[in-house]
């Protein structure tokens, strides 16, 4: 309480000590030193520096020998090194290369539902990875060629991009900006903030983020010097925004430190204001590294804070779990409880699941000779939509639609669509429907993100398709009538279709940036199909 009161007091820059330190003693042998700098003197870096130059005069003086000379520059010299960086190829060619990172910066994201102005403390949920997450790590890093922490940036930007819903994140990343020896062996206030960048598409992997992130942080480490308050002039908004998006704070320093025959620990009370959002990621601890979140307390309760950390380790479980090459956008972000309570309660235990082929077959039971479809002059009954479909299903089987496939659909509206629709139904498959009038950039997204390896069109519409790798079979020209007409069973099927597996996948308009597949299972449509009837007020004769 004591060093939280004083780190967090006001500071008067003119009259107070802009560097405090005490040793506090809390057993026989057992000691809290305790320091805080200000940021206007020291950066992050400069800080634990004066604590290590401290720890070698300490561990020199007790072994009775000269301290050795730590070549430390001073003031004059730090800025004459500034000045002299300002007006060289070097500020110009990274002033170049920051400029094209950062054209149209997207707005920042938060996790928070609440604005709030920076306060001296923060709120800190977070602690050691569990050994679980830590072992799939390095069996990650291994697989990827990587650093773990390189996997753990990737991840915080996969979960950020999927909890905002945003495919153009950016990242504030703090760097110590010395990039010679002598700003490496010095103090001062040198460190900058610099935006690291990164698409998160529906199809981006992880293997492709890790990817992205060691590019990302290699350049932003090559060109680290150039100010962020440079920058932010240069870019034209340097009054409208604070930095670019949630801090990711790389502490990368030894965690112990020696003086003489002791051995102490670092911990960092507190990094300074956070804005909005610290993801710290510290070296490993026991073995196992520390991801902590510091959160603005004026936008982040103590559960809210909590609650994110988890999500984020449940998220970077479920990447590690699955194939790098899988697309991070089929990571859950919520876990069971989370997902139950956005579902409204109906007030009983609602109707059984159906599938949809059962749907149709309900139909075709209670009403065989009545019209199913009509299209101008053209009408269908439901015995002959049952017959036509079963089918097409069949020829649709023979090329390997089943459960857990995906078959694409592009018809114009016409009673082949239908049919279509209720053929691959009663494969098990999951029809995506594709509209032939759509961009090809978009007919081609939906056909790859979904991995629709089939289709069914008609000929007149095949020729306007994309060329993807999906198979596609023209309606109008298949010689269905060689084929039996009766009822496909799920002994065809290549396995078993269940309420569970997907029954189509329908994609959003893209209006904030690549459409996203939404995936509606047996479960979810018949479930629709049953509260739907009452409302719209149909019977078995309209």
């Amino acid at each position: 309480e004591w060093m939280l009161a004083d780190y967090s007091a006001p500071h008067d820059v003119l009259t107070d000590r802009l560097i405090n330190a005490a040793v506090i003693r809390v057993g026989d042998e057992h000691y809290y030193w305790y320091s805080c700098s200000h940021h206007i003197a020291l950066d992050g870096y400069g800080a634990v520096m004066l604590l290590s130059r401290i720890a070698e005069r300490y561990t020199a003086l007790v072994g009775g020998v000269e301290p050795a000379d730590a070549r430390i520059a001073d003031l004059r010299a730090l800025n004459a090194t500034e000045d002299e960086y300002r007006g060289s190829s070097r500020a110009a060619k990274d002033r170049e290369y920051w400029l094209a990172k950062a054209a149209d910066l997207p707005a920042p994201v938060t996790l928070a539902v609440r604005a709030g102005e920076m306060d001296s403390r923060s709120r800190v949920a977070g602690g050691a990875l569990p050994a679980r997450l830590t072992e799939g790590l390095r069996d990650a890093a291994a697989r990827l060629d990587t650093a773990d922490t390189a996997i753990t940036i990737a991840a915080l930007a996969a979960f950020l991009a999927r909890m905002t819903d945003t495919t153009d994140l950016v990242l504030s990343l703090p760097v110590s900006a010395r990039t010679n020896a002598v700003l490496r062996r010095s103090g001062g206030m040198i460190s900058n903030v610099v935006p690291l960048r990164f698409s998160v598409g529906a199809t981006t992997s992880l293997r492709e983020l890790v990817s992205a992130a060691q590019l990302e942080l290699t350049g932003a480490l090559r060109h680290q010097r150039y100010r962020a308050e440079d920058l932010r002039r240069d870019i034209g908004n340097g009054s409208a925004r604070g930095f670019y998006g949630p801090a990711l704070n790389i502490m990368n320093f030894a965690p112990e430190l020696v003086l003489g025959e002791l051995a102490g620990r670092f911990h960092i009370l507190s990094t300074g204001p956070v804005e909005d959002l610290s993801v710290n990621i510290y070296p490993s601890e026991n073995g196992c590294p520390r991801v902590d979140f510091e959160g603005n307390p004026n936008r982040y309760t103590d559960a809210e804070l909590r609650a994110h950390y988890g999500r984020f380790l449940d998220f970077l479980a479920a990447l590690l779990d699955a194939d790098p090459a899988t697309p991070v956008d089929l990571a859950e972000v919520l876990d069971v409880a989370e997902r139950a309570a956005l579902v409204p309660a109906t007030g009983g235990a609602g109707p059984d699941p159906i599938l949809l082929p059962e749907i149709l077959a309900a139909g075709v039971a209670a009403n065989p000779d009545g019209v199913a479809l009509v299209a101008g002059e053209r009408t269908v009954s439901y015995r002959e939509l049952d017959a036509c479909s079963n089918r097409v299903a069949r020829i649709l089987l023979a090329h390997g639609a089943g459960p857990e496939t995906f078959v694409a659909v592009a018809f114009p509206r016409s009673l082949e669509a239908i049919t279509a629709v209720w053929a691959i139904a009663k494969t098990g498959a999951a029809f995506v429907p594709v509209d032939p009038n759509h961009p090809a950039e978009r007919i081609t997204h939906m056909l790859t993100d979904s991995g629709a390896g089939l289709g069914l069109t008609l000929a007149g519409v095949r020729d306007g398709m994309p060329d993807t790798d999906t198979t596609w079979l023209c309606l109008d020209t298949l010689d269905t009538l060689a084929v039996p007409a009766e009822p496909v069973t799920d002994d065809e099927r290549v396995s078993s279709l269940r309420t569970e597996h997907p029954a189509y996948v329908i994609y959003t308009s893209g209006s904030t940036g690549l459409p996203k597949g939404v995936v509606v299972t047996h479960t979810g449509l018949g479930s629709f199909t049953a509260n739907g009837r009452p409302e719209l007020g149909t019977t078995r004769d309209s």
